[in-house]
């Protein structure tokens, strides 16, 4: 599993290097997939995103099959989601790069993702919390912000050898987390009509917090 995500830490640092105004989500998306075979992948784990919300574009989420071919513009948040599968098991990974320069409040949301992700992350300790309570920790974060009607799916969930396992990291999941669990943490701020922000990596369960086994870069990514 280590290092079916460091696959998409190396798809990532070969894509970002694509991104810019003027080249359309058809062609990043196509990147990606490019990427994470020329790293070493056996194949995507789900058909690779990009979740674009926009003024111009729908709030839908974008697969290769429906990306638009109409050129990225300044003002665009891009967060990606992608997988690769290694010796059978799967990663699923998720990072956000905004074209041009970025408005405050998005670096204000930007922010809180991460800072969600870090809370997750750091109480994953092995037999002290339960699925639940872990949603809760870093849904706390997003709330305390002032965005916590944004942030409107779970956590995160299991993964292994499917993309998707139990337990889930949501509110009524009472599976009490334990060392060696592995479950993708994800939080996320959406503003209709505007961006997205969103993070997404594979984290084992240890003793003293949990363990991230993607590398790449959490700061803001800014491209154009």
């Amino acid at each position: 599993m280590r290092r079916s995500a460091r696959l998409c830490d190396a798809a990532m640092t070969g894509v970002i290097k694509k991104v810019r105004p003027g080249v359309s989500e058809l062609e990043i998306l196509f990147e990606v997939d490019y990427q994470l075979i020329r790293a070493g992948a056996e194949a995507t784990s789900f058909p690779s995103a990009l979740y674009i919300h926009n003024q111009r574009q729908d709030d839908r989420a974008k697969g290769k099959k429906d990306a638009s071919t109409h050129p990225i513009e300044a003002g665009t948040a891009i967060p990606f989601e992608f997988g690769a599968v290694y010796d059978g098991y799967a990663s699923d990974f998720g990072r956000t790069v905004w074209i041009g320069e970025p408005p405050a409040e998005y670096r204000k949301t930007f922010d809180l993702v991460m800072a969600s992700q870090a809370a997750g992350i750091a109480a994953m300790k092995s037999g002290k919390i339960t699925a639940a309570q872990l949603d809760a920790v870093a849904r706390k974060v997003i709330d305390g912000g002032g965005y916590g009607a944004h942030f409107r799916h779970r956590l995160g969930h299991g993964i292994g050898m499917d993309v998707h396992e139990v337990p889930f990291l949501n509110t009524g999941d009472d599976t009490v987390l334990e060392n060696g669990m592995a479950f993708t943490i994800e939080p996320s701020i959406i503003l209709d009509g505007r961006w997205m922000v969103r993070v997404e990596d594979v984290v084992v369960v240890r003793d003293d917090g949990g363990e991230s086994l993607s590398n790449y870069s959490r700061e803001l990514r800014v491209s154009g």
